[in-house]
């Protein structure tokens, strides 16, 4: 029996996760942890014969549940945990600290948390061989990614391809994108996800994280990672080798299956729980070029991640300053962009190469602030 911990249970990736392994064989949830939704945790705590919970602050649960261990904080929890593998489904730059403690527990590590390579990617890199732990991608275009390289020479391949469906708003043009509101933002034509990935989805942020992850992830330079806009999210990621042709993985626009591979690999086990992709069905496939001009943060990505040290790290807390606010409603959706690139022109002079993981906290702290 393989025993899971899940870091962020009740949000979108944590719960879907929760319906993968109740349909496996001969794997539990043994862990977990939420920041305040409690009573979705009291549920899942029932549910699941929870031994350990972290969570942000005290409540009713502890009174409820006296032979739950609870913790406060993440390295402690993950150092005690039973757990064969972590689930890293945190949104935002907390989940840099859970990948760590992760880590450091020489504990498999299943990535959902984006920010935690862009944060800090050489460094995670460099623990994962430290500690010997392996590390697999349940991002939808790097699992994608990942299945398409998977027994192949990477010195054979030229480009790895990240999709783009464009987000909420991709049928406005950049002037009708002035006052937007919160539920258009969040209204994703294709997926049904977390509020803070679905804002990043519209303004692209979401892709430049995924570039930088990539990155990490399979070790190629930013010139040979491409994305494209793709409108009905059915190609989720595709390799293209030297000699000019491309591998592509399809599936429904569904975690579980990510989810589910990330766990099993390297089995592949039936899905039940998500459609089937049927070539048999009537569909089309649009892909377009990436227009930067639309969508600007991408490109900034782009700059930031060739810029390296703390640079993207000033990128990804910046966003996860503007994204909040937006969803609070204290700023308007391009502001998002502005407070960005206001950062990044504040750091260029202040760049540390080679950042230790000190350096990337205190940048988060100060941009935080």
């Amino acid at each position: 029996m393989k025993k899971i911990c899940i870091l962020g249970i009740t949000g979108s990736i944590g719960s879907q996760a929760v319906d993968v392994i109740n349909s496996l064989d001969r794997y539990i949830v043994e862990s977990a942890s939420c920041n305040t939704s409690f009573e979705k945790l009291d549920k899942y705590i029932n549910d699941l014969n929870l031994k350990a919970v972290w969570v942000k602050e005290k409540s009713y649960l502890e009174a409820k549940y006296p032979n739950v261990k609870f913790y406060y904080d993440v390295d402690n929890f993950i150092k005690n945990s039973e757990a064969d593998a972590v689930i890293n489904a945190l949104v935002g730059v907390a989940g840099l600290a859970a990948s760590i403690a992760t880590i450091k527990a020489k504990k498999e590590l299943l990535l959902a948390n984006k920010e935690s390579l862009v944060l800090a990617g050489d460094i995670i890199n460099k623990l994962l061989k430290e500690n010997n732990v392996r590390m697999l991608p349940i991002d939808s275009e790097h699992s994608a990614i990942f299945q398409c390289l998977d027994g192949k020479d990477k010195n054979q391949v030229s480009e790895l391809i990240i999709t783009a469906s464009g987000g909420a708003l991709r049928d406005l043009d950049r002037s009708a994108l002035k006052g937007v509101k919160i539920n258009d933002v969040l209204n994703h034509p294709t997926w049904k996800m977390g509020g803070k990935i679905t804002v990043d989805c519209a303004t692209m942020v979401n892709k430049g994280f995924e570039v930088i992850e990539a990155h990490h992830l399979f070790g190629f330079d930013y010139d040979h990672i491409k994305t494209v806009l793709h409108q009905e999210s059915a190609v989720h990621g595709a390799i293209k080798f030297k000699d000019g042709s491309v591998i592509c993985q399809m599936g429904v626009t569904s975690m579980m299956l990510p989810i589910q591979y990330a766990l099993t690999y390297p089995e592949r086990l039936a899905c039940n729980l998500s459609k089937n992709f049927d070539l048999t069905d009537t569909f089309n496939l649009h892909f377009r070029k990436m227009d930067y001009n639309r969508y600007p943060m991408l490109e900034l990505a782009y700059k930031v991640a060739r810029m390296g040290g703390i640079m993207p790290a000033v990128y990804c807390a910046a966003n996860d300053l503007a994204v909040n606010k937006f969803l609070k409603g204290e700023i308007e959706f391009l502001e998002i962009e502005n407070i960005i690139n206001s950062y990044v022109n504040l750091y260029l002079d202040k760049n540390i190469q080679s950042p230790s993981i000190e350096d990337i906290y205190k940048v988060i702290d100060e941009i935080s602030k």
